[in-house]
């Protein structure tokens, strides 16, 4: 379904800048509804000399490239989707060369029609597609907040026999000589992560108890750290909390200490939970990815692997948690609900993170699982963090 108003553009009807302006006052992208639960969705681009593709995070994970068409005779171009009506989800253009080879990928800019958020977050850096029916989100981001307090440094592990940065950010009324301070670490750190942020938001209207935000580096190796590395876990646990504790007044309290991550961090965050329920309580698990399965477990050494394509292995995290007895540990759960895995899992999201739930639930574990309407987006991971925290730490 085509958009009147670019038909209009197309055949001449409309002139340019009559086509801009209804643009600007309308909004990118163009949303039409056509039934109770589904609209057409139109991206628009203007000037590009090669192609241009629509990188989106509607359900598939990297984002599948999909062909903006010229119209008519202009500048402009289009692409018209059907989706759900309550989405909300991150885009992006690919900018293609005018020579480009086939599988080329251009230089991947947000859309200067629709720009993102202004955020230091890496992961906030595409542009915001939302429909008409997506529900509101606990934060979003704000320019205006104060920065919050972070400390930066520089961490050796023995265990892993490596050295990371780890950015450390005090809440609002911390001090050294108060109660000790409930903590949550959190992966994929970087210095711009808005988890400080959030943290901050909430402890300031009263939803959260004052925490102190631990940030981690990956140092280019997440897929080997974050999935089920028992050494990882062990090195969080017994290297990095009892140094960090000291100097910010960290609680000894497992109760007060949550892990948190997204993707493989997700996987992370529950099995070091699961496996180091002394020091950590809490996971918060944002979009784990419930399809991978570890050396250990007979998969191969990257991940989605050629096993899953022929005989049935249980995913890792989920084998970890059905097979070890119950710890006391409390899971924040979510996941998106147009998910899918990378290739050649090409498993949906919800698929492996329901038999997950299901596990939990049958161990009687203290869950809350939700499917949020959108993608394998750091967009909902970051919003609906600010839930996570409030449930984990209530004020």
């Amino acid at each position: 379904m085509i958009p009147t108003v670019v038909e209009q553009l197309a055949s001449g009807e409309l002139t340019e800048p009559q086509f801009a302006a209804h643009i600007a006052a309308a909004g990118i992208p163009l949303v039409e509804r056509i039934s109770d639960t589904e609209v057409v969705a139109t991206f628009v681009h203007h000037g590009a000399e090669g192609e241009v593709d629509l990188l989106d995070l509607v359900g598939h994970h990297p984002p599948e490239p999909r062909r903006l068409r010229r119209i008519g005779e202009t500048p402009w171009r289009s692409l018209s989707m059907v989706l759900r009506s309550d989405l909300r989800f991150s885009y992006a253009f690919d900018l293609l060369p005018v020579d480009a080879a086939p599988g080329e990928r251009g230089q991947m800019v947000a859309d200067p029609l629709n720009p993102p958020p202004s955020t230091s977050d890496p992961r906030l850096a595409a542009s915001i597609a939302q429909m008409p029916d997506a529900p509101p989100v606990a934060w979003q981001p704000d320019p205006t907040a104060p920065a919050p307090s972070i400390t930066e440094f520089s961490f050796h592990s023995t265990i892993l026999d490596n050295d990371r940065t780890i950015w450390v950010s005090t809440p609002p009324g911390w001090s050294a000589d108060a109660e000790p301070f409930p903590y949550v670490i959190v992966f994929d750190g970087t210095p711009g992560h808005v988890a400080p942020q959030i943290r901050d938001a909430m402890v300031r209207s009263g939803r959260v108890r004052p925490c102190v935000v631990i940030l981690v580096d990956q140092l280019e190796l997440r897929a080997q750290e974050l999935p089920c590395n028992p050494d990882f876990s062990q090195m969080l646990a017994t290297e990095l909390v009892p140094h960090l504790s000291p100097q910010f007044n960290l609680s000894r309290d497992p109760q007060d200490a949550a892990v948190s991550g997204s993707s493989f961090g997700g996987v992370c965050a529950g099995w070091t939970a699961l496996h180091h329920a002394d020091t950590f309580a809490t996971a918060i698990m944002q979009s784990p990815s419930c399809w991978y399965v570890s050396p250990a477990d007979g998969g191969g050494t990257t991940a989605p692997d050629e096993a899953l394509r022929h005989r049935p292995l249980t995913p890792s995290l989920i084998k970890a948690f059905r097979d070890t007895a119950t710890q006391p540990v409390r899971i924040f759960h979510e996941v998106g609900a147009i998910e899918w895995a990378p290739p050649m899992a090409k498993l949906r999201g919800p698929f492996g993170n329901r038999w997950l739930h299901d596990v939990l639930t049958l161990k009687g574990y203290d869950t809350v699982y939700r499917e949020q309407p959108g993608g394998h987006d750091a967009l909902w991971w970051r919003a609906t963090w600010a839930d996570a925290l409030a449930w984990a730490f209530p004020a």
